[in-house]
Formats: structure tokens, sequence, C-alpha cells
């Protein structure tokens, strides 16, 4: 049987990161303080807990809310996550754009089912 590979997100602190690791968790999300919920952080706390995770081999993910084009990347740019995960509002240009930009950045686009629109996935698909 396959092992799963889990991400959890909504890592706040350094010993979420050592426990992660002490449990072979490969993957780890980290929220934007631009989102609503109570497990965020701002941008400086995540760059230093990202700089851990690449310590101990663990991959980040960003997860931001829409923002401009212009405060995204400069929020990549800052956090250097290895992924990222950003809101289905951004169209294919754009996401060109942060792929010239962060050549080695894999980018995830987050959905909900109330707002799931397969005529947007249809249109950055390629």
């Amino acid at each position: 049987m396959k092992k799963v590979s889990l991400k959890i997100c909504g890592i706040t602190n350094s010993q979420s990161i050592k426990m992660a690791y002490k449990n072979k968790i490969k993957s780890l999300g980290f929220a934007s303080n631009n989102l609503n919920g109570p497990n965020t952080a701002t941008d400086k706390k995540i760059q230093i807990l990202i700089k851990e995770c690449k310590n101990y081999k663990i991959e980040s993910v960003l997860l931001t809310q829409y923002v401009s084009l212009d405060k995204l990347v400069k929020q990549i740019d800052f956090t250097k996550p290895k992924t990222i995960s950003c809101s289905y509002h951004f169209d294919k240009k754009e996401l060109i754009a942060i792929r010239k930009t962060f050549k080695k950045l894999r980018i995830g686009i987050a959905v909900n089912p109330e707002n799931f629109n397969i005529n947007y996935l249809k249109s950055i698909k390629d």
C-alpha cells in the first residue's frame, strides 16, 4: 500500500516544524495573515519559519488571499516558499508573470465548492 503524503497547514511556530520533522511530514503550509482564521502569521514570521523548514528539508507552502499581482510577487520574494496556494482570482496572464518571475515556484490554486468554476480552471490549464 502506498504511503499518503500529508501537508499540514496553519503552522505558526518552530515547535510545530520540529514535530513535523520528527513525524516525517514533508510539507507544511503557512497561512498569511491576509487570510481570515486563527492560524495565520505575518510575512516576517512566515519568512523565519520557511527558513527553518529548509534546515529540515521540509517543503513550504504559502497560502495567501487575493491581492494585487505586485503585492503577491513581493510577498513571495520576501517569504521564499517552494509552493504557493493562491486565490482563483488570478488570470492566466498573471500566473504566467508569476511563473516567469519565480521559475522554480510551484503554483496551486485554492478553490472552494461554493465558488468552483470549471471555466476558470480550463482558462488557466495550459
